[in-house]
């Protein structure tokens, strides 16, 4: 039934969706000219995905809903992470607010 049925290499959710979209959610708001460069790249990786039946097309949603939701729990646990370690969490070399 995989053999004749399945996706080559199918994965739940996509990872690859996933980190694509949460990258682009955070070069929203660090920097838009990297956004707007990245999104067709995003896009593009999204629907190739599915085109190219690595993937579903509920994988690929499902990478983009993992992706919406990691990266609203990280920015609602940064600023407790930051007042626990007494707010030196943004000042490290290389550190990028999210």
């Amino acid at each position: 039934m995989l053999e004749d049925g399945g996706s080559k290499g199918a994965a739940f959710p996509s990872s690859h969706v996933a980190v694509a979209v949460a990258v682009s959610l955070v070069t929203w708001r660090v920097d838009r000219l990297v956004f707007k460069v990245t999104l067709p790249i995003v896009i593009g990786l999204t629907i190739s995905t599915v085109y190219g039946r690595f993937h579903y097309g509920i994988d690929a949603l499902a990478g983009i809903l993992a992706a919406v939701l990691l990266v609203w729990l990280a920015t609602q646990l940064q600023p407790r992470l930051e007042r626990r370690s007494g707010g030196n969490m943004g000042n490290a070399p290389g550190s990028v607010p999210v």
